[in-house]
């Protein structure tokens, strides 16, 4: 799972964060990225829910290109961004985030 090691280091988590985060040994992550192991179904689902890609995507049957062009990995880091501002600092992003979705819709 070329892809997934692609994405962590993409999402600039080491082994261990990511592990964490899923609820999984470092081993085991290890493994699945070395092609070692295979995934469960209902782990595939959350890693791939995770990322906000495809599983398609993180079974390697898009290609690199198409990874970089089709994920939109940036998510999880969006959530941890805003997770972190104060409470007024969420409003004001939430109240721009709208202003920007009103203008699409123009």
């Amino acid at each position: 799972m070329e892809n997934l090691r692609i994405l962590r280091r993409r999402m600039k988590l080491t082994q261990d964060e990511l592990a964490d985060k899923l609820g999984i040994s470092r081993a085991a992550l290890s493994h699945y990225e070395m092609g070692r192991n295979e995934m469960n179904y209902d782990l595939l689902i959350r890693v791939a829910e995770f990322f906000d890609v495809s599983v398609d995507v993180l079974l390697d049957r898009e290609s690199e290109s198409d990874l970089f062009d089709n994920a939109r990995v940036a998510r999880p880091e969006i959530l941890d961004i805003y997770d972190r501002l104060s409470r007024s600092a969420q409003d004001r992003l939430l109240h721009f985030a709208r202003g920007m979705i009103s203008g699409q819709e123009q």
